[in-house]
């Protein structure tokens, strides 16, 4: 299992001025921003070196979450998703296939040299946690298991608190 905690403690002082009041998966973006930031996602997602990125990637009038283009020609897409029901958090599964055919659909004379797809999601418990990490290797997709609600929860007040006290 890929735990997305292993970079968090480098990054949290710069996170508490970026996340604010969104939500769970605003605020992961953004710690994948940092992230992207200090050259932290590769190592994270033992990828390719990124050539370029692009959050809310529009393709066939929908918008994924965030692609990464490598210099060796390759792609990687990403899927984060918040809740605390696995069945929200495997929606990401079908999300991943069908942003992967409707992007190979839509640049048919530029197909990358490969498509990694990627899901990120929260710790909910180490059962439900287990059957999403299981669901994903059936499908052949590469995940990460961030903290959740509680590391997301003092990012939001820490960021809140700052912004109420100088507002």
């Amino acid at each position: 299992m890929s735990v997305l905690t292993n970079n968090l403690d480098n990054v949290e002082i710069i996170a508490d001025r970026f996340i604010g009041s969104k939500n769970d998966e605003g605020c992961i973006a953004d710690l994948f921003k940092i992230h992207l930031l200090f050259n932290h996602v590769e190592k994270m997602l033992q990828t390719a070196k990124i050539a370029r990125y692009r959050f809310e990637f529009p393709v066939k009038g929908c918008r994924i979450d965030l692609v990464l283009f490598h210099v060796d020609g390759g792609i990687s897409m990403i899927e984060i998703k918040s809740g605390n029901s696995p069945r929200i958090i495997v929606s990401g599964i079908g999300q991943l296939f069908m942003y992967e055919s409707m992007y190979l659909d839509s640049y048919k004379n530029s197909k990358p040299k490969y498509l990694n797809k990627y899901l990120i999601f929260p710790s909910i418990s180490e059962v439900a946690d287990s059957y999403v990490e299981k669901a994903c290797e059936v499908a052949g997709i590469n995940y990460l298991v961030y903290p959740g609600f509680p590391l997301i929860e003092k990012h939001r007040k820490n960021c809140i608190g700052k912004w109420v006290k100088h507002g």
